[in-house]
């Protein structure tokens, strides 16, 4: 019986830390796991989004309209979001085909020095109060994949830089 109870307690003890290295190695699936991650689910239709531009043009996001779109929702003060510049630079041709659009939170002015300093022709839209309520923002960044019905088809929570360039081309082709 003593025997027994001692390789019960080294097979408990060989697999939390099997359990906590396969966690940390797979983040995004243990937060969808245990946490409310908020936003707009896949398979759900896109919310019209009205807003401004951050170099002050009024913009408009209205879904369902015959073009697929790729939303990036961001923090201005997100380090995971800038990471995300160089990536958005090298494929800002595509995004702009690809309907591309940045939801910002945080300063209008600091998004605008982030368009200009990278050159992004994509609009970045100044995330209001109303917006952050439509869209139900808790993660960043957060990109949505949109159809050409206004259904959300894929969802990335974070930046896992291949799984989004392996998205980005699969929409090109579809």
């Amino acid at each position: 019986m003593r025997s027994n109870k001692r390789w019960i307690l080294i097979l408990f003890m060989a697999i939390i830390p099997i359990i906590g290295i396969w966690a940390l190695n797979n983040p995004s699936i243990m937060a969808k796991t245990f946490l409310n991650l908020g936003g707009i689910k896949e398979g759900e239709a896109f919310p019209t989004v009205k807003g401004e531009e951050v170099s002050g043009e009024s913009f408009v996001l209205a879904s369902g309209k015959g073009k697929p779109h790729v939303v990036m929702i961001a923090r201005i003060d997100c380090e995971v979001c800038q990471s995300t510049y160089p990536t958005l630079e090298k494929n800002k041709d595509f995004l702009r085909k690809a309907n591309f659009v940045m939801i910002g939170k945080g300063g209008k002015e600091e998004y605008l020095q982030v368009k200009t300093e990278h050159n992004f022709s994509f609009p970045i839209v100044y995330a209001d109060e109303q917006i952050q309520k439509d869209l139900k923002i808790k993660v960043f960044p957060t990109f949505y994949f949109i159809d050409k019905e206004g259904k959300i088809y894929k969802r990335l929570d974070g930046f896992d830089k291949d799984e989004f360039i392996k998205t980005l081309k699969e929409m090109k082709k579809g």
